[in-house]
């Protein structure tokens, strides 16, 4: 899915700070979101 979303951005400037914002966070967004709903 986000590769998807990365494909579409036309700027590479766009594109880095897409990926480096993905991960820098995917591992607290995906720990938080489990704490939360307690389900894979």
């Amino acid at each position: 899915m986000i590769m998807m979303i990365i494909e579409e951005l036309e700027n590479d400037d766009d594109k880095i700070f897409i990926v480096n914002l993905y991960r820098d966070y995917y591992g607290l967004v995906r720990k938080t979101v489990y704490n939360i709903i307690n389900d894979r």
